[in-house]
């Protein structure tokens, strides 16, 4: 399970993207437009730009809160990947 500490910070991301990876599942978040923070997922091996029909995304507010909601998101993805 990702917890908030897997993950930079707001400040980070308010300057660039964070890739990171867990357990199979690769994922990238970035600031999308002025208040938004778009959270992507997708399976390994394979990096953002060589992986097309299998990537999930969400928008969430680029807040705490929706920091916390990324990483909710995130978990959910990866239970219903694990699952299968």
């Amino acid at each position: 399970m990702l917890k908030r500490e897997d993950v930079l910070s707001l400040g980070y991301l308010a300057k660039a993207k964070f890739n990171g990876s867990y357990r199979g599942m690769r994922f990238m978040l970035e600031k999308d437009g002025e208040d938004g923070l778009k959270v992507w997922a997708w399976p390994e091996p394979y990096g953002f730009d060589y992986t097309q029909e299998e990537k999930k995304s969400c928008t969430v507010t680029f807040d705490d809160e929706g920091l916390d909601q990324a990483i909710g998101w995130l978990n959910e993805i990866y239970e219903q990947v694990k699952a299968r």
